[in-house]
């Protein structure tokens, strides 16, 4: 909902509505790719400050690699419920 309202985002989802935006492709479609980066980034600044792995566990990884998906499946099925709500 948030993502279809266009009112705010977060900073995160903001980023990835600019870059899906830009290269004129769906948020689901851009959204596991950019996650998955920012995991590596997030795991690669761990190791590199701190000397070990912190903060990134498998929950994190998992939730890269399937929030795309289901935003899109979601879209796919409530889409036309969650227009007639906004």
């Amino acid at each position: 909902m948030e993502i279809k309202t266009e009112v705010v985002y977060l900073p995160g989802d903001g980023f990835i509505v600019a870059i899906s935006q830009y290269l004129k492709k769906e948020f689901g479609k851009i959204k596991p790719y950019c996650d998955v980066s920012f995991v590596v980034v997030a795991a690669a600044l761990s190791l590199i400050f701190l000397g070990y792995l912190t903060g990134v566990r498998e929950g994190t990884v998992i939730s890269a690699v399937i929030i795309g998906p289901i935003v899109r499946i979601f879209k796919k099925y409530l889409g036309d419920y969650v227009d007639l709500l906004i």
